[in-house]
């Protein structure tokens, strides 16, 4: 008898076994079902199967959570996606609930705090609430930081996504964003470009782009190549200091060969003047047609003084010793019909020049001949003054287009 009961207790155990590992595979396929269903856009069905899943395994965080995204990706075609919003926060919550220390699920909880603190910006919400969902986004974010503190998702999406907050943040919540995103670019740099960007359009403080930048050499590159194509050089003498220096620290052969290489050209454009004119008098006007030159290889030249791509124009000129102001005639000119040429992404910019040293750098906002000075000091003799256009851009079908034109020159003495 007790070998029967025994018997018996051991099918029961074995059916209920199986059963709940029929219950896990039957959920699971609900779960994959309902993914593929999303990805044909075939919405009720796959709200349906994501349901189902939940329903087999209440205890499946992933489950919650995938629902979770679901609705959220489905809340973009809505013309009202509060709904889906709250019920997609019901399921992090739970999923949350599940699994405490997913990172993950804290950053998505911060994004739909995010979500509904823009929104009620945008409809006039009272500042109680508005504040209310700042301070929930903030919480999540920091509890991901918390839970995650190297990983590159948790780092990236939160402090991307809070940056959008940026004008209710205190300053230790954003010297937490920037220590995320720092973190973030530490760890990988194929984001960069969309990080500086985001943290320039929310707040307009380039000084917050330095404090996140990796101190090496590819840190500045990029960043330098972030400015570049923002049309940012109001930025770039610092920069460019910083990149230099780590070219120096870091590529210290190859910058000393280009060193070498700038110096050998300016000797020779030295060379080639004093041939010209071996007792040269001092220098007080540059003609227009003294500025030679063209593009970095040299293969292109600059016809008339006006330049159609990046490059540099050179003139050298025999300097007193002291002070002086050198003038510089620059305006700026299109190839192509545009609205409104007084925005700055019509704006070209030069970097000017005196044996290769930085003497001032700025955008030529003029359709119309307009002076530019800048101030020296110099121990006299022959220099190479140089003028850099550094932002040529052409785009017809967004009619935007930038090119600079350089005219007479000036050197004015102090007496």
């Amino acid at each position: 008898m007790k070998r029967v009961i025994v018997n018996i207790a051991v099918l029961v155990i074995g059916g209920g076994t199986l059963a709940a590992v029929l219950l896990l595979f039957f959920a699971d396929n609900a779960f994959t079902r309902a993914q593929a269903l999303e990805k044909a856009y075939r919405w009720t069905a796959a709200k349906e199967s994501y349901e189902r899943a939940i329903r087999l395994d209440p205890l499946n965080a992933e489950y919650r959570a995938g629902y979770g995204e679901f609705l959220i990706r489905k809340s973009k075609y809505q013309k009202d996606p509060a709904p889906y919003l709250k019920t997609a926060g019901d399921c992090y919550r739970r999923a949350l609930g599940l699994n405490r220390c997913s990172a993950e699920y804290r950053v998505r909880l911060g994004e739909l705090a995010t979500a509904r603190c823009q929104w009620l910006k945008a409809h006039g919400g009272s500042p109680e609430d508005v504040r209310r969902e700042k301070e929930t986004a903030m919480k999540n974010f920091t509890a991901a930081y918390d839970n995650d503190p190297k990983g590159f998702l948790t780092l990236y999406e939160a402090g991307y996504t809070a940056l959008s907050l940026w004008d209710l943040l205190d300053r230790a919540e954003r010297r937490m964003v920037t220590d995320m995103l720092r973190t973030a670019l530490l760890s990988s740099m194929w984001h960069d470009g969309y990080i500086y960007a985001a943290v320039w359009k929310n707040t307009q403080d380039f000084n917050v782009i330095k404090e996140i930048v990796p101190q090496t050499l590819a840190g500045y590159t990029k960043l330098y190549g972030f400015i570049t194509g923002a049309n940012l050089w109001q930025f770039r003498k610092d920069v460019a200091a910083e990149l230099e220096r780590y070219r120096r620290k870091e590529q210290s052969a190859e910058w000393r060969q280009a060193e070498d290489r700038s110096r050998e050209n300016m000797r020779e454009l030295k060379e080639a003047f004093l041939k010209e004119s071996p007792s040269p008098e001092i220098t007080t006007m540059i003609p227009q047609d003294r500025w030679q030159g063209g593009d970095p290889t040299g293969k292109a030249a600059f016809e008339h003084q006006l330049m159609y791509w990046n490059g540099t124009l050179s003139a050298v000129v025999n300097m007193k010793p002291g002070k002086a102001a050198i003038q510089i005639m620059a305006r700026k000119f299109l190839v192509i019909a545009a609205a409104d040429t007084a925005k700055p992404q019509y704006f070209p910019y030069m970097i000017v020049t005196l044996d290769n040293e930085s003497i001032g750098e700025t955008f030529v906002a003029n359709d119309r001949w307009q002076p530019y000075s800048f101030h020296v000091e110099t121990d006299g003799g022959i220099k190479v003054l140089g003028i850099e256009f550094v932002n040529d851009f052409y785009d017809p079908k967004k009619g935007l287009d930038r090119n600079l034109a350089i005219g007479d020159g000036e050197i004015i003495y102090e007496q």
